[in-house]
């Protein structure tokens, strides 16, 4: 599975949220008009859940929220670059630069462990981050991803 394949230029923001909850918020609602997440109510509230269970402020300034639910047909994936960084309540507690949501159907659980493994491995790399915060618009953010193999 790639991301070019999953990520669509339109599901790439840059985010001027002031807050976690506002990004969550934003980033969800660039899934309003996928046809492949049924009902947008759902998935949002499942990734709230996820995160009050445990922040996926991973470190490295980087944030993978992330949820299993029925309402999602197949998997999705937006990209959201916030330049001035979020308090996401870290692992590392460093501001969160780079947000990648991913929703998935209930019953995928190896591809969704794959394809969450295939970002963090992606944007464990310096170079990719940087490439990705001095990215001029979204479309650039969206070519670096779909580059990758």
């Amino acid at each position: 599975m790639r991301l070019a394949d999953i990520l669509q230029p339109e599901r790439v923001a840059f985010l001027g949220s002031r807050d976690k909850a506002s990004a969550l918020d934003d980033l969800c609602r660039l899934f309003a008009s996928s046809p492949k997440v049924r009902d947008a109510r759902a998935f949002r509230e499942a990734i709230l859940r996820r995160e009050e269970t445990l922040s996926t402020g991973i470190g490295l300034g980087l944030a993978v929220p992330h949820a299993k639910i029925d309402s999602v047909t197949d998997f999705v994936l937006a990209v959201g670059v916030h330049h001035g960084g979020i308090d996401f309540d870290s692992l590392d507690k460093k501001p969160v630069h780079i947000l990648t949501m991913v929703g998935t159907p209930s019953n995928r659980q190896r591809e969704y462990l794959q394809l969450l493994a295939q970002i963090t491995h992606l944007l464990k790399e310096e170079p990719i981050r940087q490439d990705i915060l001095q990215a001029p618009t979204p479309q650039d953010v969206y070519r670096i991803f779909a580059q990758e193999p």
